[in-house]
């Protein structure tokens, strides 16, 4: 008895079930790589944050995971040299160092020549360069079965390298496969490549052209301009150096305090850096000190001079009027045509056609600028005494009104303290915008708040300390006139000299040239200390001593310290 077999259903029921296991199989590989896929992005983001752009999520319908990883190379210590070179008169030349003139020094690369002169080398050196862009679409059936399609950019590298790195990441994925390999690419990309692509010390910038056969297809050329990638990289460097220093804590030169540096101040051109309220408070003490023409660097000995937009940062609009204010009024001061008004104190100009002349525009005076009096065309300045007696007919003539007499009092008192002043030696106009100066002490050289110096002697303007070389000295000593001993108890140097004398009837006695008083000296030594003023003076050239005793006794000089008795 045969038994018949249905193969037909049961081969039916074989497919499905192969049928059901596939497709089963197929949906939970997919949905673990999506999941991989997002576990990877994820990581990726928490490590890279704003560097990872996350173009488009894995949804139900048939989207891609897509991404851009800006890479950001490892800082380079010590720095690397970006060079490229041009002919002598290219164009690419002549766009250099036409760009090069707009810019700040801190911008601007460095220019050199060969020793034939034609060719031009435009380098810099650079710490931070500007970051790899990796762009990654990931399958559906990535990291299990396919890798990620990518494509790659970078502005300081020619089609050429990006291709080997291409190359290079086929690579890594082969060694990877199956797995998440997102993070070593951007890896090997950030520590790795340089050294793949034998650039250590010298970056050349050298994009190659005519050569799309041997290009990979998923190389991204942003630029072939050396110029442009120059300057790029020149500001992407000083912007990264920037934000690394406001991120960490500083030590201010000035106060010695701690902060982060995003409250530091940067001086420009010297690039020293000074915190907020330092520099702030240096600036309005400078401002209030007169020091406005040459507002130096506070660093140490730095002589860079402060740029005025660096001012608008710390000072408020009203400080910043008054600085602006105070800045034209040296300015003029500084050319001599300047003067101020002896009735209102304001500041005036000298007439441009008669230069002893000047009219104020505040009160309406029109004043001789030599003397200060009402402008008198045709005569001549009268003399001090003159204008005393004018002052007093016109108090004599005015006695019934009480406040004109008062005023004039006044200033009858101060012409005749600045005629005393005057007399003493200790006022004088200064030569340059006729301010009255008192000498209270000190040396020669005067300084006017005007910026001029004049020498207080022969008041005449001078420049420095040279001057001084001529007949005018920079320090003069007040004599007083001695010639007797001080009435009451006698002073224990005068005994001693009289000991002295009364022992030996032959000393030889000597005048001080300040004091006149007389003076024996010790032994051989021809340097005398006086007894009474305490002045130094020689005993060989009779004259005073001014400064250290040893530079008197040098090999230079005529006189020596020691002589014998007699001489």
């Amino acid at each position: 008895m045969a038994c018949a077999v249905n193969l037909s259903s049961s081969s039916d029921d074989l497919i499905g079930s192969w049928i059901e296991f596939e497709c089963t199989k197929s949906w939970r590989n997919f949905l673990q790589n999506k999941e991989d896929q997002e576990n990877e992005i994820s990581i990726l983001q928490s490590m890279y944050d704003k560097n990872i752009v996350l173009n488009s999520n894995t949804g139900d319908g048939d989207d891609f995971n897509s991404l851009q990883c800006f890479i950001e190379i490892i800082p380079l210590e010590p720095p690397i040299l970006v060079q490229f070179s041009t002919e002598n008169h290219d164009a690419a030349g002549n766009q250099a160092a036409n760009a090069a003139s707009g810019k700040s020094e801190e911008f601007r690369p460095d220019f050199n020549r060969s020793i034939s002169g034609r060719v031009r080398s435009i380098s810099n050196y650079i710490t931070h360069l500007s970051p790899i862009t990796l762009t990654v679409i990931l399958p559906k059936e990535y990291p299990e079965n396919q890798k990620p399609l990518f494509t790659v950019s970078c502005l300081w590298l020619n089609s050429i390298e990006i291709t080997k790195i291409c190359k290079e990441l086929d690579k890594l994925w082969t060694e990877y496969s199956g797995f998440p390999v997102l993070y070593n690419w951007i890896s090997w990309l950030q520590n790795e490549m340089l050294k793949f692509l034998d650039i250590q010390d010298v970056l050349f910038l050298n994009f190659v052209t005519n050569c799309s056969s041997s290009v990979d297809s998923r190389v991204i050329v942003e630029t072939e301009n050396h110029v442009e990638t120059m300057f790029y990289l020149i500001e992407y460097d000083r912007m990264s150096k920037q934000r690394k220093f406001n991120l960490e804590t500083q030590t201010c030169p000035v106060c010695f305090d701690d902060t982060l540096g995003v409250n530091f101040i940067l001086i420009k051109p010297c690039f020293h850096y000074v915190c907020y309220d330092c520099f702030q408070h240096y600036i309005l003490t400078q401002i209030d000190n007169g020091n406005l023409t040459k507002l130096l660097c506070p660093e140490g000995s730095c002589e860079k001079i402060i740029l005025p937009q660096l001012l608008r940062i710390v000072l408020s609009d009203d400080e910043y009027e008054r600085y602006e204010t105070l800045m034209v009024t040296k300015t003029l001061e500084s050319t001599g045509e300047v003067v101020y008004c002896t009735r209102c104190k304001s500041m005036i100009l000298r007439d441009e056609q008669i230069d002893e002349m000047a009219h104020c525009m505040n009160c309406g005076f029109t004043m001789c600028v030599e003397c200060g009096e009402t402008w008198h065309p045709g005569n001549g300045c009268t003399s001090a005494d003159e204008r005393l007696d004018q002052l007093d007919k016109k108090l004599n003539q005015k006695r019934d009104k009480n406040s004109e007499i008062e005023e004039l009092r006044r200033k009858l008192q101060e012409r005749r303290s600045e005629e005393e002043l005057k007399k003493s030696n200790k006022i004088k106009a200064c030569p340059n915008c006729k301010r009255k100066i008192e000498k209270n002490g000190g040396c020669n050289k005067m300084s006017c708040p005007c910026g001029a110096t004049f020498c207080w002697i022969c008041n005449k303007k001078i420049d420095g300390y040279g001057h001084f070389n001529s007949s005018c000295i920079l320090f003069q000593v007040e004599t007083r006139v001695m010639n007797r001993p001080p009435v009451g108890d006698f002073h224990e140097g005068y005994l001693a000299l009289q000991v002295l004398m009364n022992a030996n009837e032959n000393l030889k006695l000597l005048r001080c040239p300040r004091c006149s008083q007389k003076n024996a000296r010790s032994g051989s030594n021809n340097h005398i200390r006086c007894w009474f003023c305490k002045g130094s003076f020689c005993y060989a050239c009779k004259n005073l001593i001014s400064g250290p005793i040893a530079m008197h006794y040098n090999a230079q000089s005529k006189c020596n310290q020691h002589s014998s008795k007699n001489s």
